[in-house]
């Protein structure tokens, strides 16, 4: 079987940070390639979810819009000090 060379421009950073992670699971980023290419070849697929991560900033933005986490805003103090029991 003759091999051919793969290279792929990545942020270096990230390159860093998933060698390392692979290098406690006992594989190179070469081997790691080699696997996802060997599960798409055999699965047809992209072999895991593709996930869009929304940003810290994105998500809280969201979650003020639908009301989450939000206190209750009063109009006097008398519906304050209702719902206080008081």
């Amino acid at each position: 079987m003759s091999t051919a060379l793969l290279q792929v421009r990545v942020d270096e950073e990230l390159k860093h940070r998933v060698d390392k992670k692979l290098k406690r699971m006992g594989l190179t980023t070469s081997s790691a390639v080699n696997l996802l290419l060997h599960q798409i070849d055999i699965q047809g697929k992209i072999p895991f979810e593709i996930v869009d991560r929304p940003n810290d900033l994105h998500h809280a933005v969201q979650d003020i819009e639908a009301g989450v986490g939000l206190s209750k805003v009063y109009q006097d103090t008398d519906e304050l000090y209702k719902d206080l029991g008081l």
